[in-house]
């Protein structure tokens, strides 16, 4: 909201916006087709399959739907609320670029919102029961993922600098909120059961179900 009103009400960044734009500005073929390979990652027809694949392939594996409600909410939220920002704000985007000018608003950037959305809703449903090491390795990696999407989008010259920024603090509210909403509706504590060797286990005493508690890595 607070960046919201500095881009509307006062163009605060508007200094900002037009030196990256320009310094962006005339990237090689070879930096355009990876900027492009990156930002065609974080589009809609890719993550949003990707992220449901993901989400009921844990709910498969573990045996209860908390994974798929997880994924959904978080592709509704996410759909629903770079949609509001866009039409809300009306923001056009910058008129020179290496690809087709899109007519949709610029602000938020839909592809950084998605890439923060995408990965870290992944490692929530996939890490549980990885050593702490290895969580914030991955950690990093999701970081390095959401930094080259947002450059991959001025590099194109499809957005501004404060839209990619926008759309990482979007995402960031999004996948905070989705944890917070989890734990106090007792969504991480769903004691749902499956057959085992020995009769019926709980999922909190059976390692294939640490992986689907929703808790950030660290």
């Amino acid at each position: 909201m607070a960046l919201t009103w500095v881009v509307v009400a006062t163009g605060a960044l508007g200094t900002w916006d037009a030196s990256i734009r320009t310094a962006l500005s005339h990237p090689s073929a070879t930096v355009t087709t990876l900027a492009t390979v990156a930002s065609f990652t974080a589009g809609a027809p890719v993550a949003y399959p990707l992220l449901l694949l993901v989400g009921s392939g844990v709910a498969f594996r573990a045996r209860q739907w908390m994974p798929l409600l997880v994924t959904g909410a978080a592709l509704v939220v996410l759909g629903a609320s770079v949609y509001v920002g866009k039409h809300l704000i009306g923001r056009p985007r910058p008129r020179l670029g290496t690809l087709p000018r899109d007519p949709e608003p610029s602000f938020p950037s839909g592809h950084s919102t998605t890439a923060v959305v995408l990965v870290i809703v992944i490692l929530l449903l996939t890490t549980g029961s990885w050593p702490s090491r290895r969580r914030r390795v991955a950690l990093v990696g999701a970081a390095l993922y959401i930094a080259i999407v947002g450059v991959s989008r001025l590099l194109l010259g499809v957005h501004w600098f404060s839209d990619v920024l926008a759309g990482w603090l979007l995402g960031t509210v999004i996948v905070a909120g989705l944890a917070l909403a989890t734990d106090a509706l007792g969504l991480n504590r769903v004691l749902d059961r499956r057959p085992g060797r020995r009769g019926w286990r709980r999922p909190d005493r059976d390692p294939a179900f640490t992986s689907v508690r929703v808790r950030l890595p660290g």
